[in-house]
């Protein structure tokens, strides 16, 4: 016989990864949580700070896109073919 050693796959080794799964969610959770609480303690910015940082992006280089409303795209729905409403 060969002189390799096979090893039969581990039972646990679903549960490792499951455990990694968890670990990972709630890790992402806890990360979610941080920023909700970062974000409230921050508040809500003033006129003059949108302002601010408005012209500082502009004046970054940044541009201003404008998007098409709603109600101009064409609507999806998986039980109809896609209805263009623009016409």
């Amino acid at each position: 016989m060969d002189d390799i050693q096979t090893t039969p796959p581990a039972a646990s080794g679903g549960a490792i990864r499951r455990g990694e799964a968890m670990r990972n969610a709630t890790s992402r959770g806890h990360q979610r949580v941080a920023r909700i609480r970062r974000c409230l303690a921050a508040g809500q910015p003033s006129e003059d700070e949108i302002r601010r940082m408005v012209q500082t992006y502009l004046a970054q280089g940044g541009e201003v896109h404008v998007c098409a409303p709603a109600y101009v795209l064409p609507v999806q729905n998986a039980g109809a073919a896609a209805i263009d409403v623009r016409s």
